[in-house]
């Protein structure tokens, strides 16, 4: 009976990692063909469904699971190391890597952020390259 329990984690487990990877490709598609077009705009559905289908699997949205690491390194003043986020959220270390790993495999969910990681390893949280136009940006005053 454990054994077929043990199986069902494996067969939930591998199945929404596959979902995950068709909603990778799929946003990938969506981005290539422009969401604008018929065939963007359904790749692009096509990318809602496998992350929904993939969180189900899971067994919570991936957006909950990477929003608190996100929202703790966006207060950051400077970059942090994954056991500093942990400690002040008082998850295990193990907890914060996933939550970071998930935030660049979802850019979707994590919009309008992006993870930046320096030469030491530290993430800290920056705007998404891409998200603003060149004139916003010098409004901004960015060059």
């Amino acid at each position: 009976m454990a054994g077929r329990g043990l199986a069902r984690l494996v067969t939930t487990d591998s199945g929404a990692r596959t979902n995950e990877m068709l909603a990778d490709v799929s946003r990938r598609g969506a981005e290539i063909l422009d969401t604008a077009t018929p065939a963007g705009a359904r790749l692009d559905q096509m990318r809602r469904f496998f992350v929904q289908l993939s969180d189900n699997m899971a067994g919570g949205t991936t957006a909950a699971v990477f929003s608190d690491t996100l929202t703790a390194l966006a207060h950051a003043v400077t970059p942090r190391t994954v056991d500093q986020p942990a400690h002040a959220l008082g998850w295990p270390p193990e907890r914060v890597a996933d939550a970071l790993d998930s935030a660049e495999r979802h850019p979707d969910i994590a919009d309008p952020v992006a993870l930046r990681y320096d030469e030491t390893g530290a993430c800290t949280v920056t705007t998404r390259a891409g998200r603003l136009t060149p004139a916003q940006l010098a409004a901004l005053g960015h060059p």
